[in-house]
C-alpha cells in the first residue's frame, strides 16, 4: 500500500511504503498522474512544479529510507492534493510511522540517539566527520576517539522475546547495566521489537545478547547488524 503523511497545513510529505507489489515506478506514476510535468528527483533535492493546477516546491529529503516526496504549497493547494492523492487510494498515516521506518534504517533522530551529549563517532556516524581539516571546535576529542575508540557506541539490537523497547529503557549484561535505550518501536516489518542504544564499548560487538528493562521484566535480545530492514524502495 502507499501511505502519506500530513506533517502540516502547508507541507506534506509522501514516505511511499513498499509493503505489497508495489515497485518504486508506481510511487512516481502516482504523483505523474496529477501533473504534466516529469518527476526526477535526485535525493535532497527539489523542483518546482505544478500538481493538480497549483503551484507547489517538490523534493526529496524524505528520512525514512524509502523513495519519498515532500510538497511545500499554500493550505488551500495542499487541501486540494491531499484529496486527490486520497482519491487514487493513497492512504493517510501518521508521524508515528515514519518514526518507525526511519528506525528500521537506523537513522538517528535529534534528541533521542544524538544530542550535545554524544558524539558523531559514538553514534557510528564518523563517515561525516573529516580530519582534514586543520582545526574545528571538538576536533582533538573526536580525533581521540576515533583513535582510541570511544567508552560507548550506539548499537541496533532486536527483541528475541515479546516486548517493545522505548526510550531511557535501562540496558543489562549479566546484572550490571551497560547502557541505555534511545529509540525503540515495533517493527511493521520484522513484527519484532527492535531499537537503538549505547552501550559500554566491551559489549557492542554484533551477536552479543543483552537484556532490556521493560517494566521492570528483564527481556532478552541481541545486538544485530543496521539497518534491520535490508530491502526498502530506496535501496533497490
Amino acid at each position: 500500500k502507499v501511505f502519506c503523511i500530513a506533517k502540516s497545513a502547508k507541507t506534506m510529505k509522501l514516505p511511499f511504503q513498499n509493503y505489497n507489489s508495489l515497485n518504486k515506478t508506481t510511487f512516481v506514476e502516482i504523483l505523474s498522474s496529477l501533473t504534466k510535468e516529469e518527476i526526477q528527483l535526485k535525493f535532497y533535492s527539489y523542483m518546482d512544479a505544478t500538481i493538480c493546477d497549483n503551484s507547489v516546491m517538490l523534493s526529496r529529503t524524505g528520512y525514512t529510507g524509502e523513495l519519498g516526496f515532500e510538497i511545500y504549497a499554500s493550505h488551500d493547494s495542499i487541501v486540494k492534493i491531499w484529496q486527490s492523492l486520497l482519491h487514487k487510494g493513497v492512504e493517510p498515516c501518521g508521524l508515528a510511522s515514519r518514526d518507525v521506518l526511519r528506525l528500521e534504517m537506523k537513522y538517528c533522530l535529534y534528541g533521542n540517539d544524538i544530542d550535545n551529549s554524544t558524539s558523531p563517532i559514538e553514534a557510528g556516524l564518523s563517515w561525516i566527520t573529516s580530519f582534514e581539516k586543520n582545526d574545528f571546535i571538538g576536533r582533538k576529542i573526536l580525533y581521540s576517539q576515533k583513535v582510541n575508540k570511544p567508552q560507548r557506541r550506539l548499537i541496533t539490537f532486536e527483541l528475541l522475546e515479546r516486548g517493545i523497547p522505548r526510550h531511557d529503557y535501562l540496558i543489562e549484561k549479566e546484572g550490571e547495566v551497560i547502557g541505555n535505550v534511545t529509540s525503540g518501536t515495533q517493527s511493521i516489518s520484522l513484527s519484532k521489537g527492535i531499537g537503538m542504544a549505547y552501550v559500554k564499548h566491551q559489549f557492542a560487538k554484533v551477536g552479543t545478547e543483552i537484556n532490556i528493562i521493560i517494566r521492570n521484566k528483564s527481556i532478552k535480545a541481541k545486538i544485530v547488524k543496521s539497518p534491520f530492514v535490508k530491502v526498502t524502495s530506496l535501496l533497490h
